[in-house]
């Protein structure tokens, strides 16, 4: 496949998730001022997921549903730049890291799992609206993630099937966005306990699982429950009542969203 199409289509979703994910904080009543902008990404992650859940009763994933979704996402992306919301530094600190990490897709394998059941689930959504009773044909089918109704909507001409490994390397990237605002932006006489924390999980998280090839539905789920953890012990110590407000909100939207990635995430919900 012709390179500059592969990367072209890479930051087009990438795009087109942070505009989805901007424009559902304003949604949510959540302000980009008060919380951890890294944070408010996963949010396009989440409404992305929820738009396939709902359409996917009524048209299969394919090239217009799909083309259509994320069109809106870069209008949104734009959007917000023009408002000024999407600030120019972190466009800046968005495209660094998603450079650093991009390499990952040329250097590593698939799950193990991918071809045994990721794969034929998520083209399942591509060719086919909403079909029941799949784990009668294949067990594993009953093992339902998230991550598969989001993977469909990466499905579009040229790039097909092989888009479905990006979503791994936002996630990567939204982490690491997270923990650059948490310690590097961070001034030194705030130097405190949870920089110290999250600087021991932003090397495990680049270091211990570095491998793509070990993402399958466990990981994201588990980076992303050791940030919910991390912004729970913050709220605690928060004083100001509209960021604790808000950052309760972006709480519970994500925790929820943890939830659809692995069935076995809800014990977070304590």
């Amino acid at each position: 496949m012709n390179t500059f199409i592969f990367i072209f289509y890479f930051y087009f979703f990438l795009i087109s998730f942070v505009g989805y994910s901007f424009a559902f904080s304003n949604v949510i009543n959540v302000s980009y001022k008060s919380v951890n902008n890294g944070l408010i990404c996963f949010l396009g992650f989440f409404i992305i997921t929820l738009l396939s859940y709902i359409s996917i009763f009524f048209f299969k994933h394919g090239f217009f549903h799909n083309l259509l979704i994320h069109v809106v996402g870069i209008i949104l992306f734009f959007f917000f730049i023009y408002k000024k919301i999407l600030h120019k530094n972190f466009i800046i600190n968005l495209f660094k890291i998603s450079l650093l990490v991009f390499l990952g897709l040329f250097i590593s394998k698939t799950n193990d799992d991918f071809p045994y059941y990721h794969l034929p689930f998520t083209m399942i959504l591509v060719e086919n609206k909403i079909q029941f009773g799949l784990g009668n044909l294949n067990t594993a089918y009953n093992h339902v993630s998230s991550l598969f109704f989001l993977n469909s909507t990466l499905y579009l001409p040229i790039i097909k099937h092989y888009s479905f490994n990006f979503i791994n390397i936002y996630f990567l990237i939204i982490i690491n966005l997270y923990f650059y605002y948490e310690i590097l932006e961070k001034k030194i006489n705030n130097i405190n306990f949870n920089l110290y924390i999250n600087l021991l999980f932003f090397i495990l998280v680049n270091v211990a699982f570095s491998r793509i090839a070990e993402y399958g539905t466990d990981l994201q789920g588990q980076f992303l429950a050791i940030i919910l953890l991390i912004e729970l012990s913050k709220i605690i110590n928060i004083e100001n009542n509209f960021k604790k407000n808000d950052a309760l909100i972006l709480l519970t939207v994500l925790i929820f969203y943890l939830i659809t990635l692995k069935t076995l995430f809800v014990v977070y919900l304590i």
